[in-house]
């Protein structure tokens, strides 16, 4: 029984992946987890390389996505084709430390609704608005790394855009009562920068 999905949306990731899932099955040794790889058919091969960890690896699994593009809708595709009961979304450019992930599951069990990776970001006011938007202080409120269970994300993906990137920050809107713990990621370099999705 798969008890923890990672969601990975990705545009030209091969540089990355392989990583990303490597880092994964280090913090995730002893759980039943499972990773889906929702790519938007990126020409350097990403869905190929996923394709062939699938085969060595059964709990590994890539949507290919020919027509569809952009993060929002990826992950959307991610969390309905899901099995587990908690539902953590990452992005493949290896910015998001994997270490985080018992924390933040850790979080859930203790009634936390939303556990999410946060990055420091310098005060502004684009910052302050959104956080005056969504009635929180949050160091992160764009992140796009949390951990949240399937059921509140099923729930909430009819009201959310399905364009843009910002799936954490519909998530939490939508949701204003939820409890949201964030958890401080070092920030990252990627080791490979993704151009923009068309």
């Amino acid at each position: 029984m798969t008890e923890l999905s990672i969601v990975v949306p990705t545009y030209n990731e091969a540089d990355n992946i392989t990583l990303v899932f490597e880092g994964l099955a280090k913090v995730l040794e002893g759980r039943q987890w499972e990773l889906i790889v929702v790519d938007d058919n990126s020409p350097d091969g990403t869905a190929d390389l996923v394709r062939g960890l699938a085969r060595s690896w059964p709990n590994v699994r890539c949507l290919q996505r020919m027509l569809d593009r952009g993060t929002s809708s990826a992950v959307h595709w991610g969390v309905q084709a899901s099995h587990g009961d908690v539902v953590v979304v990452m992005d493949g450019d290896m910015r998001d430390d994997p270490a985080l992930v018992p924390s933040m599951l850790d979080a859930l069990k203790e009634g936390v609704d939303i556990a999410s990776g946060c990055q420091p970001l310098a005060p502004g006011i684009a910052r302050r608005m959104v956080n005056l938007y969504l009635g929180r202080q949050l160091v992160d409120p764009l992140t796009g790394f949390f951990a949240t269970s399937r059921t509140l994300l099923l729930r909430s993906i009819p009201r959310m855009q399905g364009d843009g990137f910002r799936v954490f920050f519909d998530l939490a809107h939508l949701n204003r009562k939820a409890i949201i713990r964030e958890f401080a990621s070092e920030a990252r370099p990627s080791r490979h920068i993704s151009p923009i999705r068309q």
